[in-house]
């Protein structure tokens, strides 16, 4: 009985093959966790070597005191990521150990046959308890139980904005009964959020966490399929974020709904990635199938897979790709040229963008509002819009700035720069993005009214007046392509978009986005597009100017993702 007893007990703690360690979850995000830690520590390395380098070129103590700060700074954060990474690589380790030495028992190894995997939900697949610990497969299932409340929600609101529709079409915005449905619209609106946020939002965090174990684990790192999955997801988030920075308190129920909607197509492609990693056809056809219903809800078409070409310059090997902010220099300009009044951005005597080591903006001098346009034609960068105050400290030194509230002062666009010459202004571009601002892109004014940049360049090419009133060079402006996004904006609108306006556009601009935001005026501002090809955007407009819509024109508003 005892050699029996010593038998079984050692046929229990027989050490688990290495495979079935790969196979926990907690040791494969140990290890992913681990890599990322160590990654960014090696940056800092390299940033803190250059910061260090900059001591030899400092000429006053005030720069010194900064650069110490800045060295101080990169050194605490290297410490932390490399601390952080040795902890996870330790917990990976004692993973290791405890399946050697049998204290951890194996997860079961998933099966090779792939096409067997029919799971109704993503929780249920094979391969999940290899990237889901057990308590996030428990949270999973409980967050797909909230979802028929999620969709019989949604059918109830699109039921009532139908009726809203036949009632503005009938009555009017003020007549009782419109006002008696837009109150309920706004309550289920309420309610729809809350629930749709509990649901999102639980599985948004999972999937993010999850999604690159899941890649390491499939060895799919140069999968473009799967991470165009992951950049497309990627992108609905970013704007569901840009409407909740645009939402106003008069749409603030509406613009989280339509959020939500896009953070659950989002997340969904998020599962059609893990499905692809997977392999499980039959269930990556049934969310490409929700996809494409998500698509025509939001967008009112399914959107074009076609990708944005990302500007990139060859060196010597065609595949390797090297980004073009990398070949960017930034010139800084001491502070100590400016004057002990501050700084004060004068046209005629400074240049029309510069970057200072420190911000020249403080709270004796702050950036300006409101401040007028000179006359002709001008030109600035647009870098951002901020629902709430910012430190200087956010523009990294850029001068000039400008700051103009919208939306009654919720929201203040910033701005820097002022150029007489498109030229001079693509110049900056790439020095603003360099800086952080991803998403600046160029406006221009012609006599204190906003054109169109394609208008803008007409009047410069036939010689319309600088706002120094020198006449500029005539030499045409050739924009690269693979650098500017352009939409057709197609108006402010109170009330909802025409039916027959939509018809149209869907007709001559096939799989392009109808995306709206809201103006000052308790509206929306509809536009098409992206377009990445200036050419196509304008041969798109004159056709729906042909068609009808005299109010098209195309506006540059994005530049790179």
């Amino acid at each position: 009985k005892s050699q029996t007893d010593t038998e079984s007990k050692s046929a229990n703690s027989k050490a688990a093959s290495f495979s079935a360690v790969e196979n926990d979850p907690e040791y494969t995000r140990s290890l992913a966790n681990g890599f990322a830690q160590q990654m960014l520590a090696d940056s800092l390395r390299i940033k803190l070597e250059n910061l260090r380098g900059r001591f030899e070129y400092i000429t006053t103590a005030e720069q010194r005191i900064d650069l110490e700060k800045k060295v101080v700074d990169v050194e605490d954060r290297l410490l932390k990521a490399q601390r952080n990474a040795d902890q996870y690589f330790v917990k990976a380790s004692q993973i290791e150990q405890e399946y050697l030495t049998g204290k951890r028992k194996p997860i079961d190894k998933p099966s090779s046959s792939f096409t067997s995997d029919h799971p109704d939900y993503l929780y249920q697949a094979q391969f999940a308890p290899t990237v889901f610990q057990p308590d996030e497969l428990s949270r999973l299932a409980k967050l797909e139980n909230i979802y028929p409340q999620v969709q019989k929600l949604r059918d109830e609101i699109i039921a009532i904005s139908e009726k809203l529709k036949e009632i503005e079409g009938n009555l009017s915005v003020d007549s009782d009964e419109y006002k008696a449905r837009y109150k309920d619209y706004q309550r289920n609106l309420k309610e729809f959020n809350s629930v749709m946020t509990t649901y999102i939002g639980g599985k948004k965090r999972l999937y993010n966490d999850c999604i690159s174990v899941a890649l390491i684990k499939a060895g799919a790192n140069n999968n473009l399929n799967i991470k165009d999955e992951i950049d497309r997801a990627n992108s609905h988030f970013r704007s569901a974020m840009a409407i909740r920075n645009n939402a106003t308190p008069d749409t603030q129920h509406e613009s989280e709904y339509e959020a939500l909607l896009l953070d659950e197509l989002a997340v969904t492609r998020l599962e059609v990635a893990f499905a692809k990693l997977w392999e499980m056809k039959l269930f990556q056809q049934q969310l490409l199938s929700r996809v494409y219903k998500l698509e025509q809800n939001i967008f009112g078409h399914v959107l074009s897979s076609t990708k944005s070409n990302i500007s990139a310059k060859t060196s010597g090997n065609d595949n390797e790709l090297q980004p073009v902010q990398d070949q960017i220099t930034i010139v800084r300009v001491k502070n100590n040229t400016i004057s002990p009044q501050g700084f004060t951005f004068e046209a005629d005597k400074e240049p029309p963008f510069q970057v200072f080591e420190k911000s020249p903006y403080t709270d004796e001098n702050p950036i300006p509002q409101h401040k007028p346009l000179p006359d002709g034609l001008v030109y600035k960068i647009q870098l951002a819009a901020f629902s709430r105050k910012v430190s200087y400290d956010t523009f990294k030194g850029m001068a000039p700035l400008f700051a103009e509230p919208v939306s009654n002062g919720k929201v203040t666009k910033y701005y820097t720069g002022l150029f007489n010459k498109i030229d001079d202004a693509e110049d900056a571009l790439p020095q603003v993005r360099a800086l952080g601002f991803k998403d600046a892109f160029i406006v221009a004014w012609h006599d204190g009214r906003s054109v169109t940049l394609t208008r803008a360049k007409g009047l410069e090419s036939t010689g319309a007046p600088s706002s120094t009133g020198v006449q500029p060079d005539t030499t045409r402006i050739n924009i690269e392509k693979d650098n500017a996004l352009y939409v057709i904006q197609l108006g402010s609108f109170q009330g909802r978009f025409p039916t027959e306006m939509a018809q149209t556009i869907r007709a001559l601009a096939p799989g392009k986005d109808i995306v709206r935001k809201p103006d000052n005026k308790g509206g929306f501002v509809y536009s098409i597009g992206s377009f990445t090809d200036i050419d196509e955007a304008n041969r798109v407009k004159d056709n729906l100017v042909a068609s009808g819509i005299k109010t098209a024109f195309v506006v540059a508003v994005d530049l790179e993702n």
